[in-house]
């Protein structure tokens, strides 16, 4: 196949422009994805959950100021923590905080563990290992459509580059975000599979 086909399909499939696509040499990273995606319309999209749209302080920018998805629900995590704090007689000093991206960046890990610059680690080696270790190991994994921090295509792909077997991996999508429980659908077969997956043999 030629590379302008593949480029005109790249551009198809996610929506982004011939152009821009080619200029990035079809490695477009989620955050730029998340920028140019609607930039046209004014939004960048969210990381969480790219059903979320906002307008950025800087339009012409390479990145989104922030995921608006975050901020769509987060306070409301931390409303809710603080009020169940509360009511069980929790006094905390600090502020409690649902992410600090400082401490995530700046995270050491053992090398063996190669994450990515922001400091998250690829875990799947140890499932793999795990699994040579107990044969009776398996794996859940679900996937929001919508996700673009953990997207559906890519755990996949590090399931099969670390030689898990996929025989003992279940596989779900759906139609959310990260969190499936922000989306009742979703919440409601992802409570029925985890139970399932959990007694099955």
């Amino acid at each position: 196949m030629k590379r302008s086909s593949v480029i005109k399909q790249y551009s198809e499939y996610t929506g982004l422009s011939l152009r821009f696509v080619e200029d990035f040499d079809m490695r477009v990273d989620p955050s730029s994805f998340r920028k140019e995606l609607l930039r046209d319309e004014g939004y960048s999209v969210g990381r969480l959950d790219s059903r979320y749209k906002n307008s950025d302080y800087m339009a012409g920018g390479q990145y989104p100021d922030t995921d608006v998805s975050s901020e769509g629900f987060m306070s409301a995590y931390v409303s809710a923590i603080h009020t169940w704090f509360s009511e069980i007689g929790v006094e905390m000093k600090m502020l409690y905080q649902s992410g600090d991206y400082d401490v995530y960046s700046s995270w050491k890990h053992p090398q063996e563990w190669k994450g990515n610059d922001f400091g998250y680690v690829n875990t799947v080696p140890d499932i793999a290992r795990a699994q040579r270790y107990n044969k009776d190991f398996k794996v859940y994994v679900s996937c929001g459509l919508y996700d673009l921090a953990t997207p559906c295509f890519t755990a996949e792909n590090f399931m099969y580059d670390n030689s898990v077997d996929m025989s003992r991996v279940v596989f779900s999508e759906f139609e959310a975000g990260h969190m499936m429980y922000n989306h009742q659908p979703s919440f409601d077969r992802f409570l029925k599979e985890v139970r399932n997956f959990i007694i099955s043999d």
